[in-house]
């Protein structure tokens, strides 16, 4: 029935949502036009089968959620049972039976929001702040203008109190805000309602038209519940980052009672009535308390998440950096830090899709912990885990950093593959000692934390050029000064500018050569240290809060070299900048990005701003809305780095991208036949979202001709140019631009 059921929905979605909404609007003119003395039942009969259609919907159109709805559908009959109450004077039945109705409601909601365990007594302590108060309040308000019967009141004001939050909460978390989800929030628009009418006509209102809009609500539940969109009733779209709204309800409840109590105390406001008035105290005690322990509970919650990767449940880059500062602080004896880059997760990526990837690094984290339970498991990248182990004990005391380094490697392969090997990976291993047996060179315990990591990173590539791993001890290799000289002189470098340089790279058409696009990529050639390597530059401006000053930097001297170029008449299409974390997420992206578009006199259409995907973006809606922006004055925006990082559809999903650039990893696989076959399934997807593609790392005269045949737009990599300065890029331009006045096809090679 089920099934059949579904094909109906979908040969008619509408007519059984309109047939309810029509039979809504005849029933309300039936009740306002029923005698007073009968309106009542007319109410009560219109009520009854609204329970069970909800329940039948569920059944015929089957939604993933069915829980949900039957909670609905369950608090419809209640509803009728409560009306039932009303209509015989029971002096119990209605306010247990709009109990059960809140219960169901608020339960719903609850499941609808999906939150995750840690947050739910967050959640819960939240909601008994507000029912406490809405309680109370209700009590304080009945005892001075009267209302319907105590306990009833003090149900039904708690009750609505509550249901707003979860709503304010529902409505930002993500959801989606579907017809279902809209008739839903105006059916519990009408009960509030006739909330209201209970109250102006003192709970009797079984012959007033206010029990008319009990009608209302009923229909529009039922609407709601045949509506094709019920099936994606609490769709959130990311739980993780939701934020928590309830609190725009409890504090203003909270601090709205201690206000009351104070004015009453004034005598500025009626005074509780003397039986309520040791009950307001309690109350407004307990919801001082509950406030206190909810942000208490919300902030060790949110402590936590951050120190937990979210995808194999083992530390994050966070916890580990507090773990090496507690060491730098507290330790007695010297620590490993064994940094592991787990190659075969990235090959399963490329072979099979990031999902497959993700079962196999939960199974290696799992295999960790299992096998070293004394040791500390962290995430510091999509496939990169760091291990420690303190040296001081019995177990670790006689281990050599090397064989400590096999030892992981051996528990990586022990529930998996051929036994005693582990599987493909590149490693290094640190000594950390604590700091009083290091000079840090004045630097604070954050920048020697952020050196030893950074120190680590580069062990490891170390260790991928030589194909073994990698010893590394931070007292030797004077990582703390390095990072120190790093620090210190990227400010200087930035102000005087003569040091930092922009280079050009070609991104060209791969089926004629011709140059169409270039990317800005910045350089620093250190006075003394040389060049230093972009990825360790670009580290320490993060650290220092000047990654923006970099971007800034780069899109400026980017925009003046492309009006010289237009000058020499031999600009190209586009240029492209990347965008750091702080740049996309400063609120005054658009006005720096336009200020400097009008300054150079460049038009919007030739920037391209690149988002790197592996960028862990805090706000990726707020960023989204400032690109949103940029795009319609004509800026492009292109993913950089596609199919290597975490956000992937995300950033495919929220931003306006015009350009996706496919990972030099993907690119690599070209001439395979599985790699083939996924990268002209992305060049696929990058075109139905009216998007180009652009294949990153072409390295070979067979690659080039392999990524003309797939359809990418654009090819970048050695084989395509390597980056140069701006005026060997007019030669560039002049000779292979696809704008140049005589244009000659060209192929590199």
């Amino acid at each position: 029935m089920g099934g059949g059921g579904s094909a109906l929905a979908t040969r008619r979605p509408g007519a059984p949502a309109g047939a309810a909404a029509v039979a809504g609007v005849l029933g309300l003119l039936l009740a306002l036009v029923s005698p007073a003395p009968v309106r009542g039942w007319v109410v009560l009969a219109l009520l009854l089968p609204s329970g069970p259609l909800v329940a039948l919907a569920v059944r015929r159109i089957n939604p993933q959620r069915r829980a949900q709805w039957l909670l609905v559908a369950a608090a419809g009959t209640t509803l009728a049972a409560a009306w039932l109450g009303v209509l015989v004077s029971s002096p119990w039945l209605p306010s247990v039976a709009m109990l059960a109705v809140y219960v169901c409601l608020g339960t719903s909601a609850h499941l609808a929001l999906g939150p995750e365990r840690r947050r739910r007594w967050v959640l819960a302590v939240d909601v008994a702040a507000i029912a406490v108060v809405g309680g109370v309040a209700a009590l304080w308000l009945r005892g001075v203008v009267g209302g319907p019967p105590p306990l009833l009141a003090a149900v039904l004001v708690a009750g609505d109190l509550v249901l707003l939050a979860y709503l304010v909460a529902l409505l930002h978390s993500g959801a989606r805000v579907t017809t279902s989800v809209a008739a839903l929030v105006g059916s519990l628009a009408a009960l509030e309602l006739h909330h209201v009418g209970l109250w102006l006509e003192r709970g009797d209102v079984g012959a007033s038209p206010w029990s008319s809009v009990l009608v209302v609500a009923a229909a529009l539940a039922v609407t709601a519940a045949w509506h094709p969109s019920m099936a994606a009733f609490g769709d959130v779209v990311s739980p993780l980052v939701a934020p928590r709204r309830q609190v725009l309800v409890m504090v203003p409840a909270v601090v709205g009672l201690l206000a009351a109590v104070a004015l009453a105390a004034l005598g500025a406001v009626p005074a509780p009535p003397p039986a309520v008035a040791p009950l307001v105290a309690v109350a407004a005690l307990a919801a001082v308390l509950l406030m206190t322990t909810s942000f208490v509970l919300s902030a060790a919650v949110d402590r936590e998440q951050l120190e937990t990767d979210p995808l194999t449940r083992a530390g994050s880059r966070l916890a580990l950096e507090r773990l090496l500062a507690a060491q730098i602080h507290q330790g007695t004896a010297p620590v490993h830090l064994v940094v592991v880059e787990l190659d075969e997760v990235a090959v399963l990526a490329r072979r099979q899709g990031r999902q497959a990837a993700d079962e196999l690094l939960v199974r290696r984290v799992r295999d960790l912990a299992q096998g070293l339970p004394d040791a500390v498991v962290c995430r510091t990248g999509p496939q990169t885990l760091a291990v420690v182990t303190s040296t001081g004990s019995r177990v670790r005391r006689d281990e050599t950093p090397l064989g400590l380094v096999a030892t992981v490697r051996a528990q990586l392969g022990a529930h998996g593959g051929e036994p005693g090997r582990g599987p493909s990976s590149t490693a290094a291993v640190l000594t950390v000692p604590p700091r009083a047996e290091v000079s840090g060179g004045g630097l604070s315990t954050r920048e020697i934390v952020s050196a030893l990591l950074r120190h680590a990173e580069l062990s490891l590539l170390v260790a991928r050029d030589r194909g073994v791993p990698v010893e590394a001890d931070v007292a030797r290799d004077g990582a703390y000064e390095r990072a120190r000289r790093l620090d210190s002189d990227l400010a200087a470098a930035l102000a005087g500018v003569e040091q930092i340089a922009v280079h050009y790279q070609p991104l060209v058409d791969p089926r004629t050569g011709d140059v169409r696009s270039l990317e800005a990529l910045v350089r620093w050639e250190h006075p003394e240290l040389g060049p230093v390597p972009p990825e360790d530059f670009l580290w320490a401006a993060s650290l220092q809060g000047r990654a923006r000053d970099v971007d800034d930097l780069a899109r400026r001297r980017a925009l003046e070299d492309f009006s010289g170029w237009r000058s020499a008449g031999v600009e190209p299409e586009h240029v492209a900048v990347n965008l750091s974390a702080q740049s996309l997420e400063s609120p005054d992206l658009v006005e720096r990005v336009t200020a400097d578009l009008a300054a150079s006199g460049v038009e919007p259409e030739h920037l391209v701003l690149e988002v790197v995907e592996q960028e862990e973006l805090r706000d990726l809606r707020a960023v989204a809305e400032r690109l949103v922006l940029l795009h319609r004055l004509g800026v492009g925006v292109a993913v950089d780095d596609f199919g290597v990082g975490h956000a992937a559809l995300q950033y495919l999903l929220h931003l306006p991208v015009s350009t996706v650039k496919l990972d030099r990893s993907l690119v690599a696989e070209v001439l395979t036949p599985s790699g083939r076959a996924l990268l002209g399934s992305a060049v696929a997807l990058t075109s139905s979202l009216g998007a180009e593609a652009v294949a990153e790392g072409v390295e070979s005269a067979e690659q080039m001709r392999a990524v003309a045949d797939l359809g990418f737009a654009l090819a970048q990599g050695y084989y395509c140019g390597r980056p140069r300065p701006a005026d060997e890029t007019a030669d560039l331009l002049a000779e292979r631009g696809a704008g140049r006045r005589s244009a000659t096809a060209h192929v590199p090679g």
